[in-house]
C-alpha cells in the first residue's frame, strides 16, 4: 500500500519477515515475500530493527557511576530481550509506575533539561525500596533520539547541564554504594566484576622479577574473590594505560607516577621495600589506600607522610606451595632461589663458604654465572611452578633479607613460600621473622654464622624440624594471599564507607607546589583529618571542575585567590585563611558554614551572610613542629619566597650584621643581598628542625591579613 508512512512499512515489513520466516521455518517451509517501496528508498532493510534496551546499569569506572543502556543492538526477538528480570535503572522511553511510589518521591527533577531525570528518578524510588524491573514481554516501536536530533544546537550544552546536576545530586552516595556493592560481589548497580590492576615490571614471568610472583599470587587470590584482575607492566610506561573498565590499581612498585593515571582509579600503594624511596615521590600523599609488609614501614609512613598505612605482609598460596613432594632431583644440603642483580648481598659470600665445608648447595636464579664462586653452586633459573619441589627437597633453606627489606622488617616471600613447603627456613631478616613469627625462628647475619647454623641443624635436625612445622601451621593459618586479597577488599571496603574529604586549593599546577604554603597547610589537614579515619583527597586548582571530585562527602575550600565550585550533594565548607580583601556575602553563601582565620573577620561576616561563621585559626601539626635542634643554628631565619616583591621585614634588616638565613624561591639581587639567601626549598618533613635550631624566626603579613587579624601558620 503506497499511501502508508515509511516506518510503519518498515515496521510491518519487519514483523512479517522475522515472525512468518521464523515460523515457517518450523515447518520446513521457505517464505518468498515482496520488498516494500518505501523502505528501499531509505535505503534500509527489514533487518535494521533492534534493541534499543534491556534496562539500565550503571558503568563504575566512570569518575561516578554513570547509567549504560544494557543490550542496545542486541536481536529484539532473542531469549535475552524477552526475560522479566530485576533491573538497576530503567528508561523513561517506555516506563510504567504508580502514581503513589510517584508522588512519594517528589516525580521528575525539575532540574534536569530532557535528560537523566528518569535515571535520577528511578534511584529515588529505589533509596525508598522500590523494586525496578524490565519486562522484555511489552515491545514498542522508539525512533530514538528523534527530538534530540531536532534541538542539535542546544545538545551538548544540554547534555553537560544534565551531568553536572546527576554528579551534584548523586555523587558521592552513587559511588559509595556501588562500590561497596560491587566489592560484596552484588548486582545492584552493575552485574560486572569489580576490575583491579597490578603494576609489576615485567609481564614476562621468565624475566626474573620478584614482583610478577607477588603481583600474580595477590591477583589470583583477587579473582578468588569474584574480581578481575589485570596486569600493568613497567616497560614502555604500560601502567599508565590500564584498560578503560579498570576501577582500582594496586602499585607494587614506587617509581609509578600515580598523578599520570586517570585521576578517577582508586590507587594503593604496597610498599614491601625501599619505604624511603616511596615516601620520597612527590606523588605518595596521592595514594587512597596504603599498605605496609612490616610495623616499621607503618610507623615510617605515618611519621613521614599524611597518610595512614595498613599492615599486609607478603604471603604464600598453599595450593601451590602447602603439600609438594621432594623429588631427589632436586635434593640438597642447601637451598637458596633468587637472583643476582650487580648488587651486593650476604649470600655472596656465604654460599660459597658452606660449599667449602663440603656441603651440596644449589642455587637458582639469574645472573650468578657473572660471580667465579658459584661456578659449582649456578643451577640457572628455575621455572616458578618447580619451586615448591626444590623447597620439599632441600634439608635447609636459605633467606638472604636485602638491604631493600632488612632494615625495615619485611618478610620476603620465600620465606612464607618455604615454610609453607615444610621446610627448614634460616633467614638474614631477624628483624622481620622475630617479629613476625618468633624469637627461636633461626637466623644468621654473615658467612661464618650461617656456617654454624648450617652445620648445627644439620648434626641436630630434630628442634629444627619441630619449629618447622610449628611455622608452617602459623603460616598457613595466618599468611596466605587468599587473607591477603580479603585484607585488601576489607580496607576498601572501609575507605568506601567512611566519610570522606576533598580539600580544595589554589595551587595551579605540581609544578609549583613547593612554592605554595597552601599545599603544605592541606596536607598537614589531610593528615589530621585521616588519622581521624577520613580519607582525604587535595584538589589542585585545575581538578576543581573535575567529575571525581565529587565522590566526597565533604569539601573544604581553603580559600585563597580563587573561587572553588559547589555541589549540592556535598557538604561545602569554607576556611578562609588568607586575603580578606575578596571576601564577600555572595561567597560565603554559597557555603553550608564558613571558618575565617580572624576572629574580628568571622564577627563582621557572620553580620552579613545568611550561613554560620566561625572562627578557626591556622594551625601547626605538633608531629612535625617540636623541639629538634639538628638542623643549621642560624641566628636570624626566614623561610619564605619573594613574590617578587620587596617583603617589608627583610627590608628593615638591610645592613644587619647578624646572620640572617633566607631559605625560598625568586630572591633576585635586586630584592635582598645574594649572600643572605641560603636556599630555595627546604622539605616541609624537615622545616621543623630549622625552626628550632634558629635564635629568631622571622615572620611577615600582607597588609589586609596583617590589619584583618589574620595570622600565618
Amino acid at each position: 500500500n503506497n499511501d502508508v508512512d515509511p516506518i510503519t512499512e518498515h515496521w510491518l515489513g519487519y514483523m512479517v519477515e522475522t515472525l512468518t520466516e521464523r515460523e515457517a521455518a518450523a515447518v520446513g517451509a521457505r517464505l518468498i515475500y515482496p520488498r516494500h517501496r518505501g523502505v528501499r528508498r531509505a535505503g534500509a532493510s527489514f533487518k535494521d530493527l533492534t534493541l534499543q534496551h534491556a534496562g539500565v546499569a550503571f558503568e563504575r569506572a566512570a569518575p561516578v557511576p554513570m547509567p549504560v543502556v544494557l543490550g542496545a543492538g542486541e536481536d529484539p526477538l532473542g531469549p535475552a530481550a524477552r526475560v522479566v528480570e530485576e533491573r538497576p535503572a530503567l528508561t523513561a522511553a517506555c516506563l510504567l509506575v504508580s502514581r503513589q511510589a510517584l508522588d512519594a518521591v517528589g516525580g521528575f527533577a525539575a532540574s534536569y533539561d530532557y535528560g537523566i531525570e528518569d535515571i535520577d528518578l528511578c534511584l529515588k524510588l529505589r533509596a525508598t525500596g522500590g523494586l525496578l524491573v524490565y519486562d522484555g514481554r511489552a515491545a514498542l516501536w522508539h525512533h530514538e533520539s528523534a527530538t534530540r536530533v531536532a534541538d542539535r544546537p542546544r545538545y551538548r550544552a544540554r547534555v553537560e547541564h544534565n551531568r553536572e546536576v546527576y554528579l551534584d545530586t548523586w555523587g558521592s552516595r552513587l559511588f559509595r554504594e556501588a562500590l561497596v556493592d560491587a566489592l560484596a560481589g552484588g548486582d545492584r548497580y552493575s552485574n560486572a566484576p569489580f576490575h583491579a590492576a597490578i603494576t609489576v615490571t615485567s609481564l614476562d614471568p621468565e624475566a626474573g622479577f620478584g614482583d610478577w610472583y607477588t603481583g600474580h599470587e595477590l591477583g589470583d587470590a583477587l579473582e578468588g574473590l569474584g574480581w578481575r584482575v589485570s596486569y600493568l607492566e613497567r616497560t614502555a610506561d604500560g601502567w599508565y594505560r590500564p584498560d578503560a573498565s579498570v576501577e582500582a590499581v594496586i602499585v607494587l612498585l614506587d617509581a609509578c607516577d600515580i598523578r599520570r593515571l586517570p585521576r578517577q582509579l582508586v590507587t594503593m600503594a604496597w610498599v614491601r621495600n625501599l619505604p624511603e624511596r616511596w615516601l620520597e615521590r612527590a606523588w605518595f600523599d596521592e595514594y587512597d589506600l596504603v599498605f605496609a609488609s612490616s610495623e616499621p614501614i607503618v610507623a615510617m609512613v605515618r611519621d613521614r607522610s599524611a597518610k595512614v598505612a595498613t599492615l599486609l605482609p607478603i604471603a604464600t598460596n598453599p595450593d601451590r606451595f602447602g603439600s609438594p613432594q621432594p623429588d631427589p632431583a632436586l635434593a640438597c644440603d642447601v637451598l637458596f632461589v633468587g637472583s643476582y642483580w650487580g648488587q651486593y648481598r650476604d649470600v655472596v659470600d656465604a654460599l660459597p663458604a658452606l660449599a667449602e665445608r663440603g656441603l651440596s648447595v644449589h642455587v637458582y636464579g639469574r645472573g650468578w654465572d657473572a660471580l667465579p664462586g658459584f661456578a659449582g653452586l649456578d643451577r640457572g633459573y628455575i621455572a616458578y611452578d618447580d619451586i615448591p619441589r626444590a623447597y620439599a627437597s632441600a634439608r635447609i633453606v636459605v633467606d638472604d633479607a636485602a638491604s631493600t627489606t632488612k632494615p625495615y622488617g619485611s618478610v620476603n616471600s620465600r620465606v612464607f613460600d618455604a615454610v609453607a613447603a615444610g621446610a627448614i627456613v634460616v633467614s638474614s631478616g631477624g628483624l622481620g621473622v622475630h617479629d613476625l613469627f618468633d624469637e627461636a625462628f633461626p637466623t644468621w647475619a654473615d658467612a661464618d654464622s650461617l656456617v654454624r647454623l648450617v652445620e648445627t641443624t644439620l648434626r641436630e635436625p630434630g628442634p629444627a624440624a619441630e619449629r618447622a612445622e610449628r611455622y608452617r601451621a602459623q603460616v598457613l593459618a595466618q599468611h596466605t594471599y587468599a587473607l591477603r586479597a580479603a585484607a585488601v577488599r576489607d580496607a576498601l571496603v572501609v575507605w568506601a564507607s567512611a566519610t570522606r574529604y576533598g580539600l580544595r586549593i589554589g595551587v595551579p599546577g605540581w609544578d609549583v607546589v613547593d612554592s605554595w604554603g597552601d599545599y603544605q597547610f592541606a596536607r598537614a589537614l589531610q593528615r589530621s583529618l585521616e588519622r581521624s579515619g577520613h580519607p582525604t583527597r587535595v584538589h589542585l586548582l585545575p581538578d576543581w571542575t573535575a567529575a571525581v571530585g565529587a565522590r566526597e562527602d565533604v569539601t573544604v575550600h581553603l580559600f585563597g585567590l580563587k573561587e572553588a565550585p559547589t555541589r549540592r550533594g556535598q557538604v561545602n565548607l569554607l576556611w578562609q585563611i588568607s586575603h580578606p580583601d575578596m571576601a564577600t556575602p555572595e561567597l560565603y553563601d554559597r557555603y553550608d558554614h564558613a571558618f575565617v582565620a580572624s576572629d574580628s573577620f568571622a564577627a563582621r561576616m557572620s553580620a552579613v551572610t545568611r550561613v554560620p561563621v566561625t572562627p578557626l585559626h591556622q594551625a601547626t601539626d605538633p608531629e612535625r613542629f617540636r623541639p629538634d635542634p639538628s638542623g643549621p643554628a642560624h641566628e636570624l631565619l626566614f623561610v619564605a619566597n619573594s613574590r617578587k616583591v620587596r617583603r617589608r621585614i627583610i627590608e628593615d634588616l638591610t645592613g644587619t650584621k647578624h646572620d640572617l638565613a633566607i631559605y625560598g624561591r625568586r630572591w633576585g639581587a635586586d630584592l635582598v643581598d645574594p649572600r643572605f639567601v641560603k636556599g630555595e626549598v627546604i622539605p616541609n618533613a624537615e622545616l621543623g628542625r630549622y625552626y628550632s635550631s634558629a635564635a629568631i624566626v622571622l615572620n611577615d603579613h600582607w597588609d589586609d591579613m596583617r590589619d584583618e587579624g589574620f595570622i600565618s601558620n
